[in-house]
């Protein structure tokens, strides 16, 4: 199912023209499920890509596997559940932010070439999305992209402006979609959306 807490089917077009566009060899994703299914589907269609994807919620995480699984697509894609913790990044107030709490992230492989920002819902804090790149951003190839859903909220855009400013590598380009979007581009890579 589309729409409500998933993706709209306009973001889910933008994931597979992307995927297309660039041929990511390496597919980081926090806060999956049928965002999960669209890039583990053009992945196994068009490219020879792994997808690492991280949910706060062990029950949504098994739904996750069990729809990859079901459409034979689970061997594109590893869920992790990962409880939300206290985490060394903080909000524009100092605060603490919880986020995903397990070791696997730090295992991920270098060079990762596409982040997809679903997670976690910022209903449990403005700032939940914040960490996503400042989490990975050693790990990341020269020309990665970050793709944030949700951001025609004002969360996401105060993310976005504090991305930008503390990452000035990146560049933004806001694409059309239901619930808004935002690509980060790195480097000099181009993307036509």
């Amino acid at each position: 199912m589309l729409r409500e807490w998933a993706i709209s089917p306009d973001f889910g077009l933008l994931l597979v023209d992307l995927i297309d566009e660039h041929r990511p060899r390496v597919i980081v994703e926090f806060g999956g499920g049928s965002s999960t299914l669209v890039c583990a589907y053009r992945a196994s269609q068009a490219t020879n890509c792994g997808i690492h994807s991280y949910d706060h919620d062990d029950s949504f995480a098994q739904r996750t596997r069990e729809q990859l699984q079901k459409h034979g697509l689970d061997s594109h894609a590893e869920i992790h559940y990962e409880p939300l913790r206290p985490s060394q990044f903080l909000d524009d107030a100092g605060e603490v932010i919880e986020w995903y709490g397990g070791g696997s992230i730090e295992n991920l492989p270098a060079d990762i070439d596409m982040i997809v920002v679903d997670g976690p819902p910022s209903h449990l804090n403005p700032w939940a999305r914040y960490p996503s790149l400042p989490a990975v951003y050693d790990k990341l190839s020269p020309d990665c992209l970050l793709i944030l859903d949700d951001a025609a909220r004002k969360s996401e855009q105060q993310v976005v402006e504090r991305w930008l400013k503390e990452f000035p590598e990146f560049r933004l380009q806001s694409p059309s979609t239901e619930k808004g979007a935002a690509v980060l581009v790195r480097g000099s890579r181009s993307i036509s959306i």
